[in-house]
């Protein structure tokens, strides 16, 4: 699933362009959720899930905190930047904020619509092809995770909890086939736990425990205590 936030103080604005994209969203059954939609920058969420962004091209500090946090929590991130003219494209746009595309005030069905249309083909086209991200099929939907912001996959209830800094999805699937399946730098620690050894902060190995650097404590057992040895070595760390 797509994330879909859009932030404009203009209300008539945003309300319109929230119209067009529900409505073009049910009308090629996409796999899109406007997840936040507001004039305020402060209810704006952030996702560590690659989501799509329409946010007001503001140069003041509330625009410019928006646009830093977003690029922060996931760098692949679409951005589209809603302008007031033509001509505030031959303004200076800050580099880090790396545009998708740029809509213009007030918001019209055709382009609004392509572009809608041309970021979900990209997205397709980067959860199958890209195999840094975990996509996954949760109660409420699909899921596409970067493996890097993963801590653990644990096992339990006989379902499969995945774990990252800010939230938690569940879902059936086998611990084995994900661990299997995920980059080489998540290694099995436990019957029940498959950890990111780049999110761990400590191993206590006398008492067989691994901290992760969210503080949440993941059991090691004996069986696994040499892979994670051998794991955070190739990593060059030295727990």
């Amino acid at each position: 699933m797509l994330k879909l936030g859009i932030w404009d103080r203009e209300e008539h604005n945003r309300k319109t362009l929230q119209k067009i994209c529900e409505n073009y969203i049910v009308q090629e059954d996409y796999n899109i959720r406007i997840f936040c939609c507001s004039g305020n920058s402060e209810e704006i969420k952030n996702s560590e899930e690659l989501a799509f962004y329409i946010l007001e091209n503001s140069q003041d500090a509330q625009g410019s905190t928006l646009l830093h946090n977003v690029r922060a929590h996931n760098p692949n991130h679409y951005i589209i930047l809603i302008l007031k003219s033509a001509q505030e494209l031959l303004k200076t746009i800050k580099p880090f904020v790396r545009p998708s595309g740029f809509l213009i005030r007030p918001a019209q069905k055709e382009p609004t619509q392509k572009l809608l249309r041309e970021i979900y083909l990209d997205y397709l086209q980067v959860t199958k092809s890209d195999h840094s991200y975990f996509v996954f099929r949760a109660d409420d939907g699909e899921h596409c995770l970067p493996y890097q912001n993963i801590l653990y996959f644990e096992s339990k209830l006989k379902k499969v909890f995945v774990r990252t800094n800010a939230q938690q999805f569940s879902f059936y699937a086998s611990l084995s086939k994900l661990a299997h399946q995920a980059p080489p730098y998540f290694c099995r620690v436990y019957k029940s736990f498959c950890v990111n050894t780049k999110r761990i902060q400590f191993v206590d190995y006398p008492t067989m425990t691994v901290y992760m650097e969210d503080g949440s404590e993941v059991p090691l057992s004996r069986t696994y205590k040499d892979a994670l040895r051998n794991s955070l070595a190739l990593e060059g760390k030295k727990l």
